[in-house]
């Protein structure tokens, strides 16, 4: 079986742009192949610009809440993304955490299923590299 794939913030906002992949993404979550992790969401609701986007977006926090398909960072996760942030900063020079939380959790939201994240941010990579040298199933997707 494939990994379930769990998008990032900026591919969600592609694909929510049109009705057609939206619909495209919802049967996705409800089949298991997508899920969304909360910190994407409130990134997400914290840009929404009119109703049709917030419509859009409550349609999508409410299907992937009941297929069981929303992930949110437990208070372990939590943890070890300080962690994985401090031991980067050790390594390559310190970074602004808070630049960097919602990456960190979205990777360790998705090793929760042994997911792959699908990102076009190039920063993710090194966040993917840092969770599986300390263990976690997690894999990245380019967009």
């Amino acid at each position: 079986m494939s990994r379930p794939r769990v998008p990032d913030t900026n591919v969600l906002i592609t694909w929510l742009a049109g009705p057609r992949r939206r619909l495209i993404l919802f049967r996705q979550i409800g089949t298991g192949q997508v899920a969304i992790v909360s910190v994407t969401l409130a990134e997400l609701y914290a840009g929404v610009r009119d109703r049709g986007e917030l419509f859009a977006l409550s349609q999508l926090a409410r299907i992937a809440r009941s297929s069981d398909r929303l992930l949110t960072p437990t208070d372990h996760d939590w943890i070890r993304a300080g962690q994985l942030i401090a031991r980067h900063g050790e390594l390559f020079g310190y970074l602004d955490p808070w630049d960097h939380f919602g990456d960190v959790l979205i990777v360790l939201s998705a090793a929760q299923l042994g997911g792959t994240v699908l990102t076009a941010d190039r920063d993710f990579e090194s966040w993917v590299a840092a969770a599986q040298a300390s263990g976690y199933d997690v894999t990245l997707t380019p967009m």
